[in-house]
């Protein structure tokens, strides 16, 4: 695998960290490119305005994070692409799907009076199930032809 698509597996793995860590009435940001989590404090109104920060972009920034992780799986998948850690990655993306799904329930209670941006909360987190069990369908099928577990890893603790 390549330094830029192991950067590009990373830096999606810490965009969805970050959207699972998103707390109830949090707001994301983008800074650098990256995706933050937004101070809640006396300035947070004038660092939105200041910065341009809006829901819109943060949601653009979610779903291409999100789209990506799908993409990344589904290749794995598909083996369209040869990765040295694909079972790793594949149970790592699972994982970190999975928060990511509780940090955008915690979004849509931000954003709970703008109708648009919960109908694209609730899309996404439809394509986040769906893609998650697509993953577990797989590991298990993977798990009774080969009569092992990828999860069995000693070296990856608590996924």
């Amino acid at each position: 695998m390549s330094n830029s698509f192991d950067e590009q597996i990373d830096q999606c793995i810490i965009s969805l960290k970050i959207i699972g860590m998103l707390q109830k009435n949090g707001r994301l940001c983008i800074r650098r490119g990256v995706l933050c989590i937004e101070p809640d404090d006396k300035l947070q109104t004038f660092r939105r305005w200041f910065n341009k920060d809006t829901r819109e972009q943060c949601m653009i920034h979610i779903r291409n994070t999100i789209l990506n992780a799908i993409s990344i799986t589904k290749n794995i998948m598909n083996k369209k692409i040869e990765i040295e850690l694909a079972d790793w990655t594949l149970k790592r993306i699972l994982k970190e799907l999975t928060t990511c799904q509780n940090g955008l329930i915690n979004l849509k209670t931000t954003y709970s009076e703008d109708s648009s941006i919960i109908a694209h909360i609730d899309t996404l987190i439809d394509r986040l199930r769906a893609n998650c069990e697509e993953i577990h369908d797989y590991i298990k099928n993977l798990m009774l032809n080969n009569n092992t577990s990828i999860f069995n890893n000693n070296n990856d603790n608590n996924i």
